[in-house]
């Protein structure tokens, strides 16, 4: 505070050097124990007073303890103004730039984006029409104008990206680790609760935030009293018409719900005592030590319990019913027998063995799960099927591209193999689909025959059923598919596993090798199907 009175009272030309005690970064002392707090209060403070900290090294402004493994520090300092320095007059017309570039930036600038969707979506109608005609020369010379256009935008973009990049590197030394995360991960810290202030408290703990939010959401009358809505004689236990309406009180405390729990542990041959609490309930019910099989069917029986009393509770104030003890106890084991016997195997039990001894609900084993057929089956007849695949060693790589079809009776009519130079695999996995529709309407039963497309690529199949999906580099292979689709009488895209489609697969992995396309149209006898699997 001295200091910056005393730099406010002179005018004039000034400087500070001397022994601060103190470190501006990391850099500047060796060892541990650094106090990062008192870093940022003498960067602020150099800040404060606009002085220049001159970058000065070696052992006469080095401070060490002289010990066998020292600790080394920068403490010997030489603050100065800036207009001491050569270049100050040229610092500060760059400073002064940086506003008229960036309003110039938003002048003109400010809708790359748009115009690069707009251009896009340009490129592409004229690629469809080439794909009907030939251009003329003037649509020609537009489709060239557009694309060069398209590419000044897009090199532009990227230039932006990497000047940006640049300088938070220069200035933060973070290898642009830091400038992905807060730029490219921005809209997670938007949608962010930071804090959360309840009552005058302020805590930025998930747990404790997360119970705040959901505290007193369940609608009982404690909850209306405390809010004034009702007066106390109203809030009383619908149940046992005596006691304030708790969640405690309403699923567990109540004389009348504690009859339906004890009735329900009878039933299964145990004995309960009243807990003081819910979470203690809670514990004590799922660590209740039985047997495995029978562990499931008890801890559902605590749901179906709780979901019954809710529900008998609700029926009372909305429908005038009444609580009738041995009908809510049946309804208990009726909605338990249902829940058990629609999760877990309980085939072997009938439902009304389980509703009058429901200890006898046992868990048999965990559910079976569906096993999809690996065997590779045939089109309908006068349908051919097509299945195709694409193989790259690399990202990218070398690739190639198969394919093989087959009519009803699975024998082979033809196939394919094609090396298609260096591309990666979903470039493969479309191409092939591409070269395989060529190859059926290249066939001499494209005229009389439906066609059926296998593809173990999930992508490649969603971007044939959706063409404005497909990624802008692979829109002419798009194009040309949705153009070859017209000319066949019907076909349809299928994804198949990896283990269906093992021919395809080979023939694939053989084009990466070939120096020459290879494609052929045959009939060979009969393939065993289930070779594929």
């Amino acid at each position: 505070m001295e200091i910056l009175s005393l730099k406010n009272s002179y005018e004039g030309l000034w400087c500070i050097c001397g022994d601060f005690n103190i470190i501006k970064s990391t850099k500047e002392k060796t060892g541990d124990n650094l106090d990062y707090s008192s870093m940022a209060l003498f960067i602020d403070f150099i800040n404060s007073i606009e002085l220049v900290d001159l970058l000065l090294s070696g052992a006469l402004f080095t401070w060490s303890d002289n010990r066998e493994f020292p600790t080394m520090c920068r403490l010997d300092r030489f603050l100065i103004q800036d207009f001491a320095l050569p270049n100050t007059s040229l610092f500060d017309k760059i400073k002064k730039l940086k506003h008229s570039i960036k309003a110039w930036q938003q002048q003109h600038h400010e809708d790359d984006s748009k115009r690069i969707l707009q251009l896009e979506n340009d490129i592409d109608q004229m690629e469809k029409v080439a794909e009907q005609r030939q251009l003329n020369i003037s649509e020609k010379a537009n489709y060239s104008a557009l694309k060069s256009d398209l590419w000044k935008l897009r090199l532009r973009e990227e230039q932006s990206w990497l000047q940006k990049s640049r300088l938070k590197w220069t200035q933060l030394g973070d290898r642009n680790t830091r400038f992905f995360h807060l730029t490219a991960s921005n809209r997670r810290r938007v949608n962010c609760i930071q804090h959360l202030q309840c009552n005058g408290f302020t805590t930025d703990y998930p747990n404790i935030i997360k119970n705040e939010v959901l505290h007193g959401k369940l609608a009982v009358k404690a909850t209306l009293h405390d809010k004034g809505i009702i007066c106390r004689e109203e809030a009383t236990c619908l149940f046992c018409k005596a006691h304030l309406e708790t969640p405690f009180h309403l699923f567990f405390n109540c004389f009348m719900a504690w009859e339906v729990w004890s009735l329900c542990c009878k039933k299964w041959c145990i004995s309960w005592v009243s807990l003081g609490d819910v979470v203690s309930f809670f514990k004590a019910w799922m660590l209740m030590p039985l047997p495995n099989h029978k562990r499931e069917p008890w801890r559902m029986l605590l749901f179906a319990t709780l979901w019954s009393l809710w529900l008998c509770r609700n029926e009372i104030i909305f429908r005038n019913k009444t609580f009738d003890f041995h009908q809510i106890v049946d309804i208990i084991f009726l909605r338990h027998t249902l829940w058990c016997k629609s999760k877990w195997q309980l085939g072997h039990l009938s439902s009304n063995m389980c509703l009058t001894y429901p200890i006898t609900s046992t868990v048999k084993g965990k559910r079976s799960k569906m096993k999809v057929s690996s065997t590779w089956t045939p089109p309908p007849y006068g349908t051919l099927k097509l299945n195709i695949d694409g193989a790259a060693k690399g990202k990218p790589g070398p690739a190639g591209i198969g394919g093989v079809l087959r009519d009803h009776q699975g024998i082979i009519k033809g196939t394919f193999s094609h090396n298609i130079g260096i591309k990666d695999s979903n470039f493969a996995e479309f191409q092939a689909i591409h070269e395989g529709l060529k190859f059926f309407l290249a066939s001499p039963w494209a005229s009389n025959s439906d066609l059926e497309v296998e593809s173990d690529s999930l992508n490649a199949i969603l971007w044939t059923r959706d063409h404005s999906k497909v990624p802008w580099r692979m829109k002419l292979i798009s194009n040309a598919i949705e153009t070859l689709c017209k000319s066949i009488r019907k076909v349809t895209f299928n994804h198949v596993s990896r283990e269906l489609n093992l021919i395809a697969d080979g023939v694939a992995k053989a084009g990466v090798l070939r120096a020459v396309n290879f494609s052929t149209f045959l009939q060979l006898p009969r393939i065993d199907p289930s070779s594929e699997a």
